[in-house]
């Protein structure tokens, strides 16, 4: 992951998990009410995490990735279950779950995309360097054909 793109995913999870955590917090006194809105900035944020490394994903794409690194989700629903309903720690307790669960969610799905974006890059690379050796290949060929034909001409003409 280069500076730029490791700057660029530093803001969008970090914006995300900002979001998740009011959230989380504000709503911690009525179970499962934050679902909607956290899995909103969750996909909003794999979505432009995607972009960073030049991935256009749909809504339903995030979501399938956020639900393959979101298991996590449970544990946050159990922490509110059991904490949410107290006033003030509850809504500290959801609030770091929320942010805890969003910013590892972001990170992975960070991390996935920069490694697919790493290999992607390796195999273009490969094949770039392959079409170049390819391409000079067929510039001696031609060359040599010309100067067979060039040569052959001289010959004609002195004969």
């Amino acid at each position: 992951m280069t500076d730029s793109q490791r700057s660029k995913c530093h803001a969008i999870i970090h914006t995300a998990t900002a979001a998740c955590a009011a959230v989380g917090g504000g709503m911690a006194q009525l179970p499962g009410s934050d679902t909607v809105p956290i899995t909103a900035a969750q996909v909003t944020m794999i979505i432009s995490l995607g972009a960073v490394f030049g991935r256009k994903l749909s809504k339903s794409a995030a979501t399938g990735i956020l639900k393959g690194l979101g298991g996590a989700a449970v544990g946050r629903l159990v922490s509110q279950i059991a904490f949410g309903w107290i006033p003030g720690l509850g809504n500290a307790i959801n609030a770091a779950t929320a942010v805890a669960i969003t910013e590892k969610i972001g990170w992975a799905a960070a991390n996935k995309f920069d490694n697919e974006y790493s290999e992607e890059m390796r195999l273009w690379g490969n094949r770039f360097v392959g079409e170049q050796a390819a391409r000079k290949k067929i510039y001696y060929a031609v060359a040599i054909v010309i100067g067979l034909i060039i040569g052959a001409f001289i010959i004609y003409k002195l004969i």
